[in-house]
């Protein structure tokens, strides 16, 4: 169908509709303004608009970019030495070396796209959350058609269940409700209305809009669609997250310094070896490459990456014992160094369970103990404890208007959710708990007050309610804002009976509401009238809402969870700035991070959304770079802008979230983590971290966790990078003194595994020392592998080793030589380039064979000695310490059996070795044991005398399997 230049122009006009103004205009002119009729578009006009518009859809990234990262996995720098050497090792006919340098490459990559699993899946959850169908007005008739299919213009039919594709004005409702769970974590049950909205309101704010991920809770409607795919709010926040930048962690970042490392330095190997091997010891170009090969295999330390991976591993494997699990493993290490928080409120922060903790009538106040949506507490007044009966007298009536007024549902624990929860309006259901507290049941209470009429606010009278039958006669409750209804209220209900309201009663109210206001609790007010029997159906709030009978005030919080305090004094101990990012209001935010102890000064700083938008980025880094404080009033866009801002400010941010609303955040962070418990599915895609339990201390505890396993991927770098030193001395040594000690693959492979990838297991293992969150993060900008890792590495590690090795290899050499005769050196490497079976029977390879064994032995023996004294872990934690101790047995024990079965030899050349080998092998063990246990005592990681933060006085976390209860 052709497109006219007129409906082009009307359809790019229609497109430019903005929320407020839509929002603005009486509901008859929006079916005119958007160029629609009651009936909706025809079949004719829907395809016209779709042929200029394009199908509603959320933009996806490019696949290319998930295949670049999987090849980049594959040809990383640190892995390539091994691809090249098994290429060459294949086209010279070293087929056994090929296939070990093959197995030993794909080995590392598995476990390296191990670590970056992560599948890019944020967008993808996104616009899963929006309906595949949606129900239309076409010609007329309601037709189900495609979501993406969805045009400006379009009229949609609202039913409960539905969830909205797209963003659409409403034009029709009755008694419609909706929850929005892109912009708010809670399921905040929102009042829709049809009329125009002339005040100026944000868009997350306008009653007569429903946005696309919303869903419909009762009621039914019509609304004309005005915003569609990434017009709508909800792509907009599509198209955040396609925009943020994902940071890469740490870990990533050190390995791919690492591998730029290990590149160079076995290039120049290679290069030098085949060199001088076809130069001047004049080998054949077939020998040269296979020393060259040698040279590639030497300085790759393959047991690094897996010893790595187990480490993770097993910190994620902790994590997910308290309730934490990682999407992707190499942010494990990145949550040590963390340097700022900034966490929602609403969930993680809090219990996200509405509690009514204060209950105001006409005869006093009346405190009410429990926490969350368990109907079990008690009402206190003046310290002294009310039975039912007195409660009931004192305030039963407001309680049962608040039952009638409710549409939430109280549900018990059951087989998928263990605790008792609510669907539908969270402050309505904390109503419906403090009345099952005193013994009022929902069911009875309707029941005995049959529904007549509901009453629904409008913009001139802010109150909803109900119209029920009592005694014969039909009475109207209302609730609403406090300061709407009172101004409605000409009499006050007591325990006794109605009497005519004061303005006495007016003050005290006013003084309550204050100090409610202070404790920023959400107040509900609650008052009934008694109206006529005539036309009860055709009532509306207008015709009730006055001469009202004032019954009460409800006062309701969430309380922030009982472990927060601890878990964010911990944090300052260690350090840690924590700032609360949230939507909600300002005064709320600060009175909650002050219960939370998150900021403590007299007048903390507080940054609205708002004062946000008139800082420039000079002026945003001043701020956000003086300590702890609050950011409240602020959208996506806000939240990204200030993750990003902190991060070129050279902070490592970690981000927690729940809505949908907060997934470009969590992208754009270097660990993002969502509350699993009532967060979306967009959240959980978008995040590194998923909590389980919603629960900020657990925070605490993963950032204990990824110090300590900083720490171990420091000791196990330098560790495998000692088994490069020990493997590059032998190759070197052979070429320039002419000694038997040119390591063949096999054996390069098992000084690797048993030297460098065994001990992994034990120093990946064990919980951390609590001592690890009594000292500041990593410093800024220095590197995960710093010089001094690289000094251990290759030059105390593998430098002692190798000594110790080669002494003992040279050793026998020297006293062998003298029976064996004058050999050259390109004779004995002739000899070490043969198979196993053409060197054992020839009595120059025998005993270059036994001065191998004896190097390859002593080396690794000298290695698990470094790795027996550890650090980062627990004092108290003993398994960890048997368990090096048995893998040092294991080792000597398979060093044994290669050595003497002879099912090995074809693989890893060794023979057998003098027993005074053994016995320099476990002196080296000892001697490396002792040095690096005097290392660590001159070199501490942790503070002597650990002097608390002064804005902290609770003591370490306790690091244990077992979660403390509540």
């Amino acid at each position: 169908m052709a497109v006219t230049q007129s409906s082009l122009d009307e359809l790019i006009r229609w497109q430019r509709v903005e929320a407020d103004t839509i929002a603005a205009l009486p509901r008859e002119r929006v079916e005119a303004e958007m160029g629609t009729q009651a009936s909706g578009l025809s079949s004719e006009e829907a395809a016209v608009r779709l042929q200029v518009s394009g199908y509603s859809s959320l933009v996806m990234r490019s696949g290319w970019r998930s295949v670049a990262q999987q090849l980049a996995v594959v040809i990383r720098p640190l892995l390539l030495p091994l691809w090249i050497g098994a290429l060459i090792a294949f086209s010279i006919d070293r087929v056994q070396s090929g296939q070990a340098l093959l197995f030993a490459a794909l080995l590392n990559t598995l476990v390296g796209a191990l670590q970056e699993r992560k599948a890019e899946r944020a967008t993808a959850a996104l616009h899963d959350a929006l309906p595949a169908f949606a129900r239309v007005l076409r010609d007329g008739q309601e037709q189900n058609v495609l979501a993406t299919m969805l045009v400006p213009g379009d009229v949609l039919l609202l039913r409960p269940g539905d969830i909205l594709p797209a963003d659409a004005r409403l034009v029709e409702v009755d008694h419609l409700h909706t929850v929005n769970p892109v912009l708010y974590t809670d399921d905040t049950v929102l009042h829709k209305t049809p009329e125009a909205v002339a005040e100026d309101k944000s868009t997350s704010e306008l009653p007569n809009v429903v946005y696309a991920g919303s869903r419909v809770v009762s009621g039914s409607g019509r609304a004309v669609v005005f915003a569609t795919g990434l017009r709508s709010a909800f792509g907009q926040i599509a198209a955040l997250t396609q925009r943020a930048q994902e940071e890469p962690s740490p870990l990533l970042l050190a390995f791919a310094r690492l591998g730029a490392v290990v590149l160079i330095v076995a290039v120049l190997g290679a290069i030098l070896g085949f060199t001088y091997s076809l130069l001047r010891l004049q080998l054949s170009i077939e020998q040269a490459l296979s020393v060259a090969v040698l040279f590639l295999t030497a300085a790759v330390p393959v047991g690094l990456m897996p010893g790595i991976t187990l480490t993770l591993i097993e910190g994620a494997r902790r994590l997910q014992q308290r309730k934490a699990i990682f999407r992707r493993l190499s942010n494990v290490e990145t949550l040590g160094a963390t340097t700022v928080i900034c966490t929602d409120k609403t969930g993680t922060l809090t219990q996200n369970e509405m509690t009514v903790r204060e209950i105001w009538t006409a005869d006093g106040s009346v405190t009410v103990s429990g926490v969350g949506f368990q109907p079990q507490g008690e009402f206190s007044s003046d310290h002294r404890t009310l039975d039912h009966g007195v409660a009931q007298k004192q305030f039963g009536q407001l309680l049962r208007a608040a039952v009638l007024t409710s549409r939430a549902k109280l549900l018990p624990p059951d087989t998928l959710r263990p605790r008792w929860h609510i669907v539908g309006d969270p402050v309505e259901a904390a109503q419906i708990v403090a009345a099952a507290k005193v013994d009022l049941k929902v069911n009875e209470v309707c029941e005995r007050a049959p529904l007549l009429a509901t009453l629904n606010s409008t913009p001139q009278v802010a109150l909803d309610g109900v119209v029920v039958e009592e005694h014969g006669y039909p009475v109207a409750y209302l609730k609403g804002r406090p300061s709407d209804l009172l101004a409605r209220c000409s009499a006050i209900a007591t325990a006794h009976g109605d009497r005519p309201l004061t303005e006495r009663d007016r003050q005290a109210f006013k003084r309550v509401l204050q100090r409610y206001q202070r404790d920023v609790m959400r107040t509900v007010a609650v008052a009934r009238r008694t109206v006529g029997q005539d036309a009860v159906q055709a009532l509306d709030v207008e015709d009730v809402a006055h001469d009202l009978v004032l019954l009460g005030l409800l006062a309701i919080n969430d309380p922030p969870r009982e472990e927060v305090a601890a878990a964010i004094s911990a944090c300052h101990t260690a350090k840690i700035r924590t700032m609360m990012l949230t939507s909600d209001d300002t005064l709320g935010a600060t009175s909650l991070a002050r219960r939370c102890q998150l900021v403590q000064a007299a007048q903390p700083l507080v940054i609205s959304g708002p004062d946000l938008d008139t800082m420039d980025d000079p002026m945003l880094r001043e701020q956000l770079s003086k300590g702890d404080m609050v950011l409240a009033r602020l959208t996506p866009e806000h939240k990204v802008r200030v993750v990003q801002t902190l991060e070129a400010m050279g902070e490592v941010v970690l981000v927690t979230g729940g809505a949908a609303s907060d997934v470009p955040a969590l992208k754009a962070a270097y660990t993002g983590i969502a509350m699993g418990a009532t967060g979306s599915p967009a959240a959980n895609q978008a995040a590194d971290l998923i909590l389980l339990d919603d629960n900020f201390a657990t925070i605490a505890q993963a950032i204990a966790e990824g110090r300590a396993v900083e720490q171990r991927v420091r000791r196990l770098v330098a560790l495998n990078l000692a088994t490069t030193v020990v493997k590059l001395v032998a190759l070197t040594t052979s070429l320039l003194a002419g000694a038997p000690l040119l390591l063949t693959v096999g054996q390069q492979l098992l000084i690797d595994f048993l030297g460098g990838l065994l001990p992994g297991l034990a120093i990946g293992a064990g919980r951390p020392d609590p001592r690890l969150m009594q000292r500041p993060p990593r410093p800024t900008g220095r590197p995960l592998l710093s010089r001094k890792v690289y000094l251990l590495g290759y030059g105390l590690f593998g430098g002692l080793a190798a000594a110790l090795a080669l002494l003992a290899a040279l050793g026998y050499v020297a006293q062998a030589r003298g029976t064996s005769g004058a050999i050259t050196p390109a004779e004995i490497f002739a000899t070490n380039l043969r198979p196993y079976s053409e060197r054992i029977a020839d009595v120059v390879g025998q005993r270059g064979l036994v001065a191998t064994s004896l190097y390859v032995v002593v080396s690794i023996a000298a290695l698990l000695g470094a790795a027996l004294i550890r650090r980062s872990a627990a004092a108290d934690d003993r398994g960890p310490r048997y368990l090096l101790l048995g893998l040092v047995g294991l080792s000597y024990a398979l060093l044994i059996g290669i050595i003497e079965l002879d099912v090995f030899h074809r693989y890893i050349a060794l023979t057998s070795i003098p027993a005074w080998g053994w016995a320099a092998a476990f002196g080296a063990t000892a001697l490396a044991a002792g040095l690096e246990m005097l290392r660590q005592r001159l070199d501490p990681i942790f503070p002597s005398r650990s002097v608390p933060d002064a804005r902290s006085s609770q003591p370490p976390l306790r690091m244990d399997n077992k979660r403390s209860g509540r």
